[in-house]
Order: structure tokens, then C-alpha cells, then sequence
């Protein structure tokens, strides 16, 4: 027991103002460490690791600043989509589990998965749209359309583009557009009661659709792990015949307006994708890609297909911000960057059996293709003029076009489709003096023969960047 003399001598427990002397007595250079730990705690905790304290009092304070740096940097990488995952090597494709599903009564021609890899959205020439599940490849709804009917709540002729609202962080939202002028935003909660809202302002058929999320939601959470206040969205349509790309502003998760209309192309609007903010890139018949600063109303021109009577570039696709897929009608395949009017890498006639003397998932080789074209001709086909003065070319001895792209976002993997019934799988890696390669890693043989891949949609289940992704293809004939 203690005695209440000696209660009297043991040491008062420091006050606050004692605290706040002991602080004030530190060095920046300590206090400037002391925080650096603090953050550095913080950062384990959330990421769910248990690491022994005992290193702190070894750890200096220049390892500690550095470990900051580092991982700021990784973090804002990622956020900004520059960071770049190397998974072509790791990459596992199943030809056996390919299946096909049946549910349109035309052609579909377009498709989109949402955000969580659990569902996919298709568009036909039925001009309806499919909910699909992709566990079981079943139909989950059927959103309404019927040919020349304006009152079924929905499309009214055929569907050319879908996207999902996950980009904009609201996936229960749908939008659509087609060739009767119009965008549509559907609630996928409710696809039965047709779309919530339908946008007007295309002078011609929408050859596509994508959605971004504003600069304050590219720039995601803040420092510390602040949210940012959302302020919307956008959404972005290119017209076929009139060539517009339309800027459409979300008020709400169903609610759009227009924004503006900004022109490049000289011939019709063919395609377009995106990867963030107001860039998105486009592609068309006259030969082109843009790559477009919606804010600034700018863009830049490349140059893709010169061939007389190959024009049309078909195809777009974003591997990362700063690097872009394009393929077209001349079969050829094309990797540009942002900062470069010259294509970096490029492969003529991706889809030619020459080409395809290909690496298979079993390590084989096969040129079991090279009997569907006569490439000699394909090689030398010229083009003849049509009776509208337009050019053209024998298409049953040309290179098989390229009639989709997708990637994986921010890796070093592509895919492209045609009407050969393979889907190629392209790695891209660095090289010399500003150039990179494009080369085959791959190809999937479809079960097909004939008929166009008019689409793809490409995901990764769980993180990209990890060991062994699962791929998904949903490839559209």
C-alpha cells in the first residue's frame, strides 16, 4: 500500500501544456519525421497490413521521406491512369469455356460490360437492348424496341453503341443511341418501363457513345482520403453522316442536357472511345483519328489509312491515356501516341494468314486460315470506282478489315477482331528512339466460320495488374 506522504512525492502526470512544450521544443527536421511516421502508420492500417513497430527507430528520416514519395507516386499513377501493367506474359485465355448465347432476333451490334464484370449490355438491328448475365451467358431483361414503333418506350431503329454509367459512378445507368437520332438513358433497375430519358439534337444515325466522369472525379479522392464533391458527368456522342461530337452534361444520374458540338471529320463519324476527362478519341471514314481536348476545343489529326478505296478507320481503342489502337478497312493495325503524329508501331494486314502462322494458347503453330484468302491478290487489289464516284475494292480477295478493337485499360495487351472467325491478342512493349512493338502474342479460333465481330468488350476479373487475369471476350458476328 501506499502511504498518503507518498502519494504526495510521486510525480504529477504531464498536462497538456507540458505536451504542447514538448512539441514546441522539436526541430522541423523531427517534427517533419514525427509526421512522416504518423502518415506512414496510417497508410499500413488502411491497406490492412500488420507491421512490427521496431523499425521505426531504426528507419532515418530520408528512408521515410522516400517511402512517401514512392508511394504518393504509385497512388497517383493509378488514379490518373498512367500507370502501366505488364500482363500479356500472365494473361490466361480459355478456348474451351467459349460459349455462345443466342437472344437477338437481327444482328447484334454492339456490347458493353459494366463495371463489375457481372453483366454485359448488347444492341441488334432488332433495335432492342439485351441484359446478359455473363456467370450463366442467360438473359437477365430485355429493354424495349421495335422497328418504326415511337412509342415503345425505346429504340425505333437499329441500335449502333451502348455504355455503361460506371464511369461516371453510377452503374445503374444505361445509355444507347442508334439511328434514329437519338440518346436514351435507361435505368437498368427498370428496363421494362422503357428509358427515362430521351435526348434529341444529331442531324443523322449516332455511330456511338461513350460516358467520362468530370476533372474533379478523375481526380478521385483527395489527399488523406477526402472524398471529392461530386459534380456530374458527361457524356459523349458522334454523329455518323453530320459528324458531330456532341458534349452532353449529367445533372443527375438521369438527367442530361446538352452541352456543345465540336467538328473535325470530313466524312462520316465511325467510331469512339475514351479513358478519362474530356478526351475521348474518334475515328472515321475519312481516314483519321482524333484526338480530342473537349475543354479546350482542340484536337489532334492522324493520318491512319491513306489507301485509296481503305479509307474508313473502323475501330478505336485506348491502352492507356497516352497510347491508341486504330484499325480500319485496309486490315491494317496501328499504335499511336498522344504526343506524336507518327505512328509508333503499325502492322499491315493484321488478320492475313501470313500473319497468323500464330502462337495458340497450346504453344502450336497453325495456318489453317490461309485457304479462306487469296493474299497475293489481296496484296495487289486495286480499287475500281463505283457509279456514285466513290472507291472500291473486291473485298473477296482483300485482307480481312479490322471491325473491332479493345485492350485491357493501362496494360500492354489488345485485342482485334475481323470476319476470319479469330480474335488476335496483341502485346506492345518499348523499343528504341520513342517507337514501340506490336506483335501477335496470340490468337483465339472461334467456332465460327464467317461473320463479322462487330464488337468487343474486354475486362479483367479482380485487379488489373494482377498475376493471372481472366479475360472476357464477348465477341458479336
Amino acid at each position: 500500500s501506499i502511504s498518503s506522504d507518498d502519494e504526495e512525492n510521486l510525480p504529477a502526470p504531464p498536462s497538456d501544456d507540458e505536451e504542447d512544450d514538448f512539441f514546441a521544443q522539436e526541430t522541423p527536421d523531427e517534427k517533419r519525421v514525427r509526421l512522416a511516421k504518423a502518415y506512414l502508420a496510417e497508410l499500413d492500417t488502411a491497406r490492412g497490413k500488420q507491421e512490427a513497430d521496431d523499425a521505426e527507430s531504426t528507419a532515418s528520416a530520408d528512408d521515410d521521406e522516400d517511402d512517401i514519395d514512392r508511394m504518393l507516386n504509385e497512388e497517383l499513377k493509378v488514379k490518373s491512369k498512367r500507370q502501366r501493367y505488364k500482363i500479356a506474359e500472365s494473361l490466361e485465355v480459355k478456348e474451351e469455356s467459349i460459349t455462345f448465347a443466342k437472344g437477338h432476333k437481327c444482328s447484334p451490334t454492339c456490347v458493353a460490360m459494366n463495371g463489375s464484370e457481372d453483366k454485359a449490355y448488347s444492341g441488334g438491328m432488332d433495335c432492342a437492348i439485351i441484359q446478359w448475365d455473363l456467370a450463366t451467358m442467360k438473359k437477365l431483361a430485355i429493354f424495349p424496341g421495335n422497328r418504326n414503333d415511337f412509342k415503345c418506350g425505346g429504340h425505333f431503329q437499329k441500335v449502333t453503341s451502348v455504355c455503361t454509367g460506371d464511369a461516371v459512378g453510377h452503374p445503374e445507368l444505361l445509355c444507347s443511341v442508334g439511328d434514329d437520332k437519338t440518346l436514351l438513358l435507361w435505368d437498368v433497375r427498370a428496363p421494362n418501363k422503357g428509358c427515362v430519358q430521351r435526348l434529341l439534337g444529331h442531324q443523322s444515325g449516332i455511330a456511338s457513345v461513350v460516358c467520362s466522369e468530370t476533372s474533379a472525379q478523375a481526380a478521385g479522392e483527395g489527399m488523406g482520403g477526402a472524398q471529392m464533391s461530386y459534380s456530374g458527368g458527361k457524356i459523349f456522342t458522334l454523329g455518323e453522316k453530320d459528324k458531330a461530337l456532341k458534349v452532353w452534361h449529367l445533372d443527375s444520374v438521369f438527367s442530361g442536357r446538352y452541352v456543345d458540338s465540336q467538328y473535325g471529320h470530313t466524312n462520316y463519324g465511325t467510331c469512339m472511345d475514351i479513358l478519362q476527362g474530356d478526351r475521348p478519341v474518334t475515328g472515321g471514314a475519312d481516314g483519321t483519328v482524333r484526338y480530342w481536348k473537349v475543354a479546350n476545343d482542340t484536337h489532334m489529326l492522324f493520318n491512319v489509312h491513306k489507301k485509296e478505296g481503305y479509307g474508313s478507320v473502323d475501330a478505336v481503342s485506348l491502352l492507356d491515356p497516352e497510347h491508341i489502337l486504330a484499325g480500319g478497312q485496309d486490315g491494317g493495325l496501328t499504335l499511336w501516341a498522344t504526343n506524336s503524329r507518327r505512328p509508333v508501331a503499325s502492322v499491315e494486314g493484321a488478320h492475313r494468314a501470313t500473319n497468323l502462322s500464330r502462337k495458340t494458347d497450346a504453344g502450336d503453330e497453325s495456318d489453317d486460315d490461309e485457304d479462306d484468302f487469296d493474299f497475293t491478290k489481296a496484296a495487289t487489289a486495286q480499287p475500281t470506282m463505283a457509279s456514285d464516284g466513290q472507291a472500291e475494292v473486291d473485298r473477296a480477295v482483300a485482307a480481312p478489315w479490322i471491325s473491332s478493337l479493345a485492350s485491357i485499360r493501362c496494360s500492354d495487351v489488345g485485342f482485334s477482331g475481323s470476319n476470319d472467325g479469330l480474335i488476335n491478342i496483341w502485346r506492345t512493349s518499348a523499343a528504341s528512339k520513342g517507337k514501340m512493338n506490336l506483335d501477335l502474342d496470340r490468337s483465339i479460333k472461334l467456332p465460327i466460320k464467317g461473320g463479322w465481330i462487330n464488337q468487343m468488350a474486354v475486362g479483367s476479373t479482380g485487379r488489373v495488374g494482377s498475376l493471372s487475369p481472366t479475360v472476357f471476350i464477348l465477341g458479336l458476328q
